[in-house]
């Protein structure tokens, strides 16, 4: 799979083939307990396409899990290829997170893909009495006090960043652990606009990601549009090569905490 595909898929499922820790400011945090984004029940599905070649589908799913008599948000992310795409390789993966209800914060992070015949399975244990992680395939590991799988991160994100009055240029920080290097990726607000879905014409806040790769080298390349409500669902993500267009959109939706916002 090329460099950008890999990129993108991780866009699509806010993940990177790999053990993540994203690290998000907590100043403008008033309120720890409030969670107005999203609920257990929540499930997204998107169809991904090259032009107009369908080439696989990704979803995210919440639910509730009891673990030693405490309850934890469990979210799954999923994607595999399909259509043509799937004829030509293989694409199986699923990442999950098991999230503290009340502050946001993972427990428990697992990664298990399969691509064409290469398989990976590793899962993460978060210990923040000593700030630390413990991961099955190299061990244990010091960590900031925020750190958390990139799974986490993007329902962290909607639950208190988006929220906050975001303002034309602002970025949301999230500091990655990727091959045994940090990358950092700033997610920049870009603008409101409305734009044409399945669903109808929508409004929207629309970000643009700057990653540290090589492989992005122009922040236009790569939009991501979210929802502008209190749902902040992304709806479409789209990629520009030199050919076509790579786009992910949102196709299905059910149990939206706040069904009768804008989708």
């Amino acid at each position: 799979m090329s460099g950008r595909l890999r990129i993108f898929l991780f866009l699509i499922i806010f993940l990177l083939n790999s053990e993540l820790i994203a690290q998000i400011s907590y100043d403008k945090i008033s309120n720890w307990l409030d969670n107005s984004a999203f609920q257990s029940g929540e499930y997204l599905k998107y169809e991904v396409s090259y032009g107009l070649i369908k080439g696989g589908e990704a979803e995210l799913r919440v639910e509730l899990d009891n673990s030693g008599g405490d309850w934890y948000y469990h979210c799954t992310a999923k994607a595999h290829t399909a259509g043509i795409a799937a004829k030509l390789f293989t694409i199986r993966d699923t990442y999950e997170s098991y999230i503290n209800i009340e502050n946001g914060l993972p427990v428990k992070a697992i990664r298990n893909i399969r691509e064409q015949a290469y398989t990976y399975y590793n899962e993460i244990l978060f210990r923040r009495s000593d700030s630390t992680l413990y991961s099955l395939r190299s061990g244990k590991k010091k960590i900031s006090p925020k750190a958390m799988d990139i799974v986490a991160a993007f329902y962290f994100a909607r639950r208190y960043l988006f929220n906050q009055g975001l303002n034309k240029g602002d970025t949301i920080l999230l500091l990655t652990y990727f091959d045994d290097k940090l990358y950092d990726i700033n997610i920049r607000f870009y603008k409101k606009e409305k734009i044409h879905t399945k669903f109808g014409r929508i409004s929207v806040l629309k970000f643009r990601p700057i990653i540290d790769n090589k492989l992005f080298t122009d922040e236009n390349e790569m939009e991501i549009w979210f929802t502008n409500d209190q749902n902040f669902v992304p709806i479409k993500i789209q990629v520009d090569l030199p050919i076509s267009k790579i786009n992910c959109r949102l196709i299905k939706y059910s149990g939206l905490k706040n069904p009768n916002n804008v989708l």
